[in-house]
């Protein structure tokens, strides 16, 4: 009945619809029914002042106002934030949880590096020092295409557990760069083929023993050498740069 009757003085008085609806709002706060406790759980990495921006509570007005899933869409934007809930606690409450992306890797991209998750989506600027225990991935595509290539490298521990970097080259195939061992030019096709191979050269014949800098798989039935001049010592040395590979 209260609300028929400001309708009807909407229409007699001309008051803009805008003007009630601000009205309505103001006396829905008056009543207790604002937003005045937030709960959010489920974040580490995100920043809490990102979190309360994207929720945008300052403008939000009364709590049966609020439109949470504009919230939720805002918050999924975050570089961190893979997905969220919003929920209305009343009287006056929100109950926010957001689930967070995981770390997969260092990405270098023109000399800067960034933590990346599964998908390549780039979470944050970072230094190789700052996540030795992730691998570090090299080049333009090496992001997007990253997942698929550690899947593969999994079933290849004797090659995994020496990667010092991933170099993908021209969008195509990938270069391994290991600790104290040469490096592998792999196919753009059969790459699964050449990884089991090496291993079985190292299993067989040290192939990481030898003082070569590169093995060249890159062309099906023919294994290639490139000497060196003194045996590899990447392990010894610390971070380094890539440019990638030829």
């Amino acid at each position: 009945m209260a609300l028929a009757g400001t309708s009807a003085g909407v229409l007699r008085y001309g008051l803009h619809p805008a003007d009630l609806w601000h009205a309505s709002e103001d006396l829905t706060v008056s009543a207790g029914l604002g937003i005045n406790q937030v709960s959010v759980t489920g974040f580490k990495n995100a920043l809490s002042d990102d979190i309360f921006r994207a929720l945008g509570i300052e403008k939000s007005g009364s709590i049966l106002a609020y439109d949470t899933t504009a919230a939720r869409r805002r918050l999924e934007q975050l570089s961190w934030v893979q997905a969220a809930q919003v929920t209305r606690a009343l009287p006056d409450g929100l109950t926010v949880t957001i689930r967070e992306r995981v770390p997969f890797a260092v990405w270098q991209y023109h000399q800067l590096m960034f933590l990346i998750d599964a998908d390549g989506r780039t979470l944050e600027p970072t230094s190789r020092s700052e996540h030795m225990d992730l691998p570090l991935l090299v080049g333009d595509g090496a992001d997007e295409s990253g997942r698929q290539f550690m899947t593969e490298l999994q079933r290849h521990p004797v090659i995994l557990a020496r990667l010092q970097a991933a170099v993908r080259v021209a969008g195509r195939r990938w270069d391994l760069e290991l600790n104290d061992a040469p490096r592998l030019l792999l196919p753009e096709e059969g790459m699964a083929a050449a990884l089991t191979y090496v291993e079985a050269m190292q299993r067989d014949e040290r192939l990481f023993d030898r003082r070569v800098a590169a093995v060249d798989l890159r062309v099906p039935d023919r294994l290639a050498f490139r000497p060196a001049t003194e045996a590899p010592k990447s392990a010894a040395r610390g971070p380094r740069q890539h440019s990638g590979g030829v």
